[in-house]
């Protein structure tokens, strides 16, 4: 059954520069007590505090409601194959959806519509120092079993460590069983639940890839699969009942908090990446559709003037000249 992809066009659709999010918060606001019986949705001081339920503890899922890219009043969304890219039809190039971290917000409502118990937190800022959960009130969480957050650029990280900061338990990891779903232990940078394991949250947390690439970029995109897979695995991880209590112990060495990626400038020209694009394609034909979608998204910083369009029609001309 496919997910409601619906709503995920309606949040790229939405735009929510840091500092600027007050449609996609009033938006969030007004959807989430419609997911299910018994939400209740706090908005305060522009973090949104959703409980979903009545229990003694509760599985936990966060995200924030911020993007990099600029306001873009002519976004439209575009789904190729096995991937959302952003198009601007007025300037023909394409721009960044925020998908990071709108797929997060999607893991949240995916999960207020399938549980029946649960509890959210959407924070703001976080693109510019984690600033909602810096503030937030760290007492919502005092009856969670553990925190969820699904803000990893890829499709296969478990950030089980960010920015130097423990963030989690062996026994939570082994519980996760990720080699189910591909995924695998790494360490990552500064998000919200690395914030709040540095203010005192008791329980284990983590950080998972949910499908976005060349975030805080206009080459941004998002691959269905690995959104699917997320989805998988955050099924699996909230459906845990036990309570992972996990205190991080900070070392006396101060914890820098470095950017979430570093965006570097293009300056091949054109004519450069296309060769570099045609290399690429020469070593990889006699590939299927979807096959050809994950080697440009694997190859995309090299050569980021070309579309997956323009890449597709290079690919089809050499594999036509081989077949011929």
């Amino acid at each position: 059954m496919e997910l409601p992809y619906n709503i995920l066009a309606r949040l790229y659709k939405i735009q929510s520069k840091s500092g600027s999010e007050a449609k996609m918060i009033q938006y969030l606001e007004s959807l989430l007590p419609l997911l299910g019986e018994g939400i209740t949705v706090v908005n305060d001081k522009n973090n949104l505090y959703v409980t979903k339920g009545q229990a003694d503890t509760y599985p936990c899922i966060v995200a924030h409601t911020d993007q990099v890219q600029a306001i873009n009043k002519n976004t439209d969304v575009l789904r190729m194959d096995d991937l959302f890219v952003g198009f601007d039809f007025h300037k023909k190039q394409q721009v960044g959806l925020g998908a990071d971290d709108k797929n997060g917000i999607f893991m949240v409502i995916l999960a207020l519509i399938h549980f029946p118990v649960l509890k959210a937190c959407l924070f703001h800022g976080e693109e510019t120092g984690c600033l909602g959960s810096t503030t937030c009130d760290l007492d919502f969480f005092n009856d969670c079993r553990y925190v969820l957050q699904c803000d990893r650029k890829g499709g296969n990280d478990f950030i089980s460590k960010g920015a130097g900061v423990e963030l989690t338990s062996d026994e939570f990891i082994q519980d996760c069983q990720l080699d189910l779903f591909d995924y695998k232990v790494t360490d990552g940078l500064i998000t919200d639940v690395v914030t709040l394991k540095q203010r005192g949250l008791k329980v284990a947390c983590c950080n998972i890839s949910c499908g976005y690439y060349n975030p805080h970029t206009d080459y941004e995109s998002s691959k269905i699969s690995d959104i699917e897979r997320c989805w998988s695995l955050t099924k699996h991880i909230l459906s845990l009942e036990n309570t992972y209590k996990h205190i991080y112990a900070p070392k006396i060495v101060k914890v820098v908090k470095a950017p979430k990626m570093m965006v570097k400038n293009v300056t091949k020209s054109k004519k450069l990446q296309e060769a570099y694009a045609k290399r690429i394609i020469n070593k990889n034909l006699g590939l299927s559709d979807s096959d050809l979608v994950s080697l440009w998204i694997e190859h995309r910083s090299k050569f980021p003037s070309i579309s997956l369009i323009q890449f597709k029609r290079l690919y089809n001309e050499k594999n036509s000249i081989k077949i011929s």
